[in-house]
């Protein structure tokens, strides 16, 4: 299997706004994702990733007030 655990990790953790499917059986709707940084260092078995040095950095910064939360509205549409 080729699945990015990141890409899951955050559609798999975001929520679908305003889904609809038309008579023509296209799905449509709005991927909301918020990033508010979190540890998460004890949730990954590989301690020493850069998934998880990035996250935890990013995690200090938002303690301290450097980075922000921050949000993104992603459109999706497909054919069912």
């Amino acid at each position: 299997m080729t699945e990015d655990k990141n890409l899951h990790w955050s559609i798999g953790h975001g929520t679908i706004l305003n889904p609809t499917i038309d008579k023509s059986g296209n799905f449509s709707g709005l991927l909301f994702d918020k990033y508010d940084f979190a540890s998460q260092y004890l949730k990954y078995k590989e301690k020493d990733s850069f998934v998880t040095i990035a996250n935890e950095i990013a995690f200090v910064g938002q303690t301290f007030g450097v980075l922000k939360n921050y949000y993104i509205l992603i459109p999706i549409k497909f054919k069912l």
